[in-house]
């Protein structure tokens, strides 16, 4: 009954061996009383680093080699699927897989020059007692070097590898590349002297074979085991990286390299391959850790319509229609405008720090200088502790006519960056209204009607009486004016030029009467339009 939830065994060295089964293991799965193997003792039963449905068990006594032995496991608690019990066969390899039988004892000199480290041929190698063997002086150097020229590419150390599975199954004409960048991943080691590789062809089979001679510091001449072969006959040898991956595969994946399948995603089990009852379902999160199959409901209906999902908390979600405002920048300047005052004034006139208030989107950076008010003028001033009541630093005055300050609030949040202008313009007054034949600069200010302009032109109605003319008076600066007066073009005199003083500033004003007294009296008033 148990039997149905192993794969396989595997054995790892003389004193390691992997039972990999095809279901999660429970915690009380890794417990040495669990398991037996003929003819020897397991001392630990240890849990394999991303994967949970691997145990490894430590034996007391080596196995023999090319020998067969019974694993046998008892009540191994499996998670969600109760005890599984069974046995299977293991065959050691003829020649151990990680061993360190044979190997010379290095010199001190060797040890000192080409260092000490883990043994490991396929796996961490284990003495006799079951410690990790060490290895030192060439025989660690060999290694390195050997696992450096067949390793693929490692993404935080570039450089080191020299890709020979790039050149898998190549042409003769690129294997040379091939040739230089072993060379060249090689004599980045500290222990290495020179480099020379050969390129070699079988004239039979066409493989072609890279053979490395290294030469180490102290003049130690070290061939390497390890040759790159390319250009193989169809199923034949592969690069030299060693071919894919072998051996149970972990995590979320299941099953055995090199074609492992999907168990899990970010831990949660993925249910049974869909069926024909399944069709239409989508694999969704049922709960903590937990996937199913489900019909999708409630969602609006697409037909013509862009929807979006929308949360204040990244937990809860709503569903409604795309709108403009989320497709432009999530934050600007909603609105700047002058405190007090407006924004235009007369010539002259001289504006004290000016104030400002502006309301945004959603609260600006704190940071200092992410709210900055400047203007045309060339000042500039950080605001960012008041971005939404603050003054200017600076006083202005303008005495040409039509003369502005542009001011510019700018203000960042995270990557955006919103900018929004007003303008203060300063104009002269134009004057209309009735008076005698003639008018000086006193009477041109005393007219009945007046308004700041930034041209001469002007509609409005008048009727003069006994004995008065209609007048109109502008700044000479704007030019000569045609009119009609009730519909017809012209009617009026030709203009007289007169200095008029406004508000300390002094400049020339065209004055124009009618050609004819009483226009209007005793009717309507007559329409002025001048342009």
């Amino acid at each position: 009954m148990a039997q149905e939830h192993f794969e396989r065994a595997i054995v790892r060295s003389s004193y390691r061996v992997w039972i990999a089964f095809d279901a999660t293991l429970d915690s009380g799965a890794f417990v040495a009383g669990l398991y037996s193997v003929t003819g020897n003792t397991v001392r630990y039963a240890y849990s394999v680093t991303g994967s949970p449905h691997v145990v490894e068990l430590a034996l007391g006594t080596a196995l023999v080699d090319g020998a067969t032995a019974s694993i046998a496991w008892a009540s191994v608690p499996i998670v969600g699927n109760g005890n599984v019990s069974g046995t299977i066969s293991a065959t050691a390899p003829a020649t151990p897989r990680a061993t360190t039988a044979g190997r010379a004892t290095p010199s001190l000199v060797h040890a000192g020059m080409y260092g000490r480290d883990l043994d490991w041929n396929g796996d961490l190698v284990e003495t006799p007692s079951g410690d990790l063997a060490l290895i030192a002086g060439l025989d660690n150097v060999r290694g390195a070097l050997d696992r450096q020229a067949g390793s693929g590419h490692v993404l935080w150390r570039p450089n080191y590898s020299p890709r020979l599975d790039q050149y898998t199954d190549s042409t003769g004409s690129i294997l040379p590349a091939g040739r230089n960048a072993l060379d060249r991943s090689l004599v980045q080691d500290d222990r290495v002297k020179a480099v020379s590789s050969t390129l070699d062809v079988d004239e039979n089979t066409g493989q072609r074979t890279i053979s490395t001679d290294v030469t180490l510091i102290g003049d130690e001449p070290l061939p390497l085991p390890r040759a790159g072969r390319f250009g193989a006959p169809s199923g034949g040898s592969g690069g030299s990286s060693g071919g894919p991956p072998t051996g149970p595969a972990g995590g979320d994946l299941g099953g055995y390299y090199p074609n492992p399948s999907v168990r899990r995603i970010w831990g949660a089990t993925v249910p049974a391959s869909p069926n024909a009852g399944d069709v239409g379902k989508a694999l969704v999160v049922s709960g903590a850790g937990a996937l199913t199959y489900a019909l999708l409901s409630g969602l609006p209906d697409p037909q013509g319509v862009k929807y979006v999902l929308i949360s204040d908390d990244g937990e809860t979600w709503t569903q409604r229609q795309l709108t403009m405002d989320d497709i432009l920048p999530g934050f600007a300047v909603s609105s700047f405008a002058r405190a007090s005052g407006g924004l235009t004034v007369q010539i002259g006139t001289a504006i004290a720090t000016p104030a400002f208030t502006a309301a945004y989107t959603s609260t600006p950076d704190d940071e200092a200088g992410s709210v900055v008010l400047t203007d045309s003028d060339g000042h500039s001033g950080d605001v960012t502790t008041t971005p939404t009541t603050f003054a200017s630093a600076y006083s202005f005055t303008k005495t040409a006519n039509n003369a502005y300050v542009i001011f510019t609030l700018t203000a960042k949040k995270g990557d955006v960056t919103a900018t929004r202008t007003l303008t203060i313009s300063w104009l002269p007054y134009v004057f209309w209204g009735v008076a005698g034949a003639t008018v000086n600069a006193s009477q041109i200010l005393a007219l009945t009607s007046s308004a700041l302009a930034s041209s001469r032109a002007r509609t409005y109605q008048l009727a003069a009486g006994t004995g008065e003319y209609c007048w109109y008076c502008y700044p000479a600066s704007y030019g000569q004016a045609n009119v009609t007066i009730g519909g017809f073009e012209g009617g009026v005199e030709a203009p007289q030029t007169v200095s008029v003083t406004q508000n300390g500033v002094a400049q020339n004003y065209y004055a124009i009467r009618s050609v004819n007294p009483n226009l209007g009296e005793g009717t309507s008033p007559l329409t002025f339009v001048w342009s």
